[in-house]
Protein backbone atom coordinates (compact mmCIF):
# COMPACT_ATOMS: atom_id res chain seq x y z
CA UNK A 1 0.00 0.00 0.00
CA UNK A 2 1.59 3.44 -0.79
CA UNK A 3 1.78 6.39 2.13
CA UNK A 4 -1.22 7.98 1.02
CA UNK A 5 -3.43 5.33 1.49
CA UNK A 6 -2.19 5.09 5.22
CA UNK A 7 -3.18 9.10 5.31
CA UNK A 8 -6.18 8.77 3.83
CA UNK A 9 -7.02 5.64 6.05
CA UNK A 10 -6.16 7.73 9.10
CA UNK A 11 -8.12 10.47 8.44
CA UNK A 12 -11.16 8.70 7.64
CA UNK A 13 -10.71 7.28 11.13
CA UNK A 14 -10.13 10.71 12.18
CA UNK A 15 -13.12 12.10 10.64
CA UNK A 16 -15.07 9.02 12.36
CA UNK A 17 -14.21 9.69 15.77
CA UNK A 18 -14.89 13.57 15.27
CA UNK A 19 -18.10 12.38 13.90
CA UNK A 20 -18.68 9.71 17.09
CA UNK A 21 -17.75 12.58 19.82
CA UNK A 22 -19.86 15.20 17.75
CA UNK A 23 -22.81 12.85 18.03
CA UNK A 24 -21.97 12.52 21.97
CA UNK A 25 -21.98 15.90 22.83
CA UNK A 26 -25.34 16.55 21.49
CA UNK A 27 -27.01 13.54 22.33
CA UNK A 28 -25.96 13.41 25.81
CA UNK A 29 -27.17 16.13 28.20
CA UNK A 30 -24.75 17.83 29.97
CA UNK A 31 -26.33 20.21 32.33
CA UNK A 32 -28.58 17.43 33.50
CA UNK A 33 -26.37 15.23 34.51
CA UNK A 34 -24.62 18.18 36.36
CA UNK A 35 -27.94 18.72 37.93
CA UNK A 36 -28.15 14.78 38.98
CA UNK A 37 -25.01 14.75 40.03
CA UNK A 38 -24.94 17.70 41.72
CA UNK A 39 -27.91 17.01 44.09
CA UNK A 40 -26.69 13.29 44.75
CA UNK A 41 -23.08 13.75 45.78
CA UNK A 42 -23.02 17.68 46.51
CA UNK A 43 -21.39 21.19 44.85
CA UNK A 44 -18.69 20.32 42.53
CA UNK A 45 -16.49 22.56 40.06
CA UNK A 46 -18.01 23.03 37.08
CA UNK A 47 -14.48 23.26 35.51
CA UNK A 48 -13.83 19.98 37.10
CA UNK A 49 -17.26 18.23 35.89
CA UNK A 50 -16.74 19.77 32.26
CA UNK A 51 -13.16 17.94 32.51
CA UNK A 52 -14.64 14.89 33.60
CA UNK A 53 -17.46 14.68 31.51
CA UNK A 54 -15.43 15.69 28.33
CA UNK A 55 -12.84 13.21 29.11
CA UNK A 56 -15.65 10.73 29.73
CA UNK A 57 -17.45 11.36 26.47
CA UNK A 58 -14.07 11.15 24.18
CA UNK A 59 -13.51 7.82 25.86
CA UNK A 60 -16.96 6.56 25.12
CA UNK A 61 -16.24 7.82 21.40
CA UNK A 62 -12.33 6.07 21.18
CA UNK A 63 -14.43 2.91 22.48
CA UNK A 64 -17.31 2.75 19.52
CA UNK A 65 -14.80 4.05 16.89
CA UNK A 66 -12.50 1.10 17.23
CA UNK A 67 -15.73 -1.01 17.50
CA UNK A 68 -16.83 0.66 14.77
CA UNK A 69 -13.32 0.23 12.78
CA UNK A 70 -13.22 -3.67 13.87
CA UNK A 71 -16.42 -4.63 12.73
CA UNK A 72 -16.23 -2.81 9.41
CA UNK A 73 -12.80 -4.28 8.74
CA UNK A 74 -13.72 -7.58 9.55
CA UNK A 75 -16.82 -7.55 7.19
CA UNK A 76 -14.30 -6.45 4.07
CA UNK A 77 -11.89 -9.37 5.51
CA UNK A 78 -14.77 -12.07 5.44
CA UNK A 79 -15.77 -10.99 1.95
CA UNK A 80 -12.46 -11.09 0.65
CA UNK A 81 -11.53 -14.69 1.89
CA UNK A 82 -15.19 -15.72 0.25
Amino acid sequence: MKPIHYVFIWLLELLSLSVIYSLLCYVMPDEALFLWYEDRYGMVMENQWYDAYTLILMLIAIFINCVLIWLIFSACNRKELT
